[in-house]
């Protein structure tokens, strides 16, 4: 089955077949920070600090800054699973939870930059990210309103 779309971010059509390659240069986190950025311009905060790290030392700030908002994000996503559960809230209770999702998002996707492809810390950046994102986007697109 064929499927076809316009990738909001370039206009460019997006065709892909299941189990092929759509022979297109768009990878998972060019369409994810594409996607992250409209979302955070409908409701602007506060942009994260852009890390520069120039020494082994700056590296080695850059990984533990890593490893903190994965855990940043892990409790986040526990709260906001929590407050899912609680029949009591309303839908829009959640709000600040997506939004400091989106925020933490953004922070990591800065932090995976300075980190090579193959770097076991990148790759997990890459896991919490997607499923931040993933949660993020289900409360956007009205998932759970209903």
């Amino acid at each position: 089955m064929k499927i076809q779309s316009i990738d909001p971010a370039t206009g460019r059509r997006i065709s892909s077949a299941k189990g092929s390659n759509s022979g297109t240069s768009l990878d998972f986190r060019y369409l994810l920070e594409s996607q992250l950025s409209q979302t955070i311009e409908t409701a602007p905060v506060s942009s994260p600090v852009p890390v520069a790290p120039s020494t082994e030392a700056g590296m080695s700030s850059v990984r533990v800054e890593g490893l903190t908002l994965t855990e940043t994000i892990l409790d986040t996503l526990e709260k906001y699973g929590s407050a899912l559960s609680n029949t009591t809230l309303e839908i829009s209770d959640l709000e600040p939870y997506v939004s400091a999702l989106e925020e933490e998002t953004l922070a990591m996707l800065e932090i995976r930059s300075h980190l090579a492809p193959e770097d076991s810390l990148g790759q997990l950046l890459d896991r919490v990210a997607s499923l931040s994102y993933m949660e993020s986007v289900k409360y956007r697109r009205g998932d759970y309103s209903a």
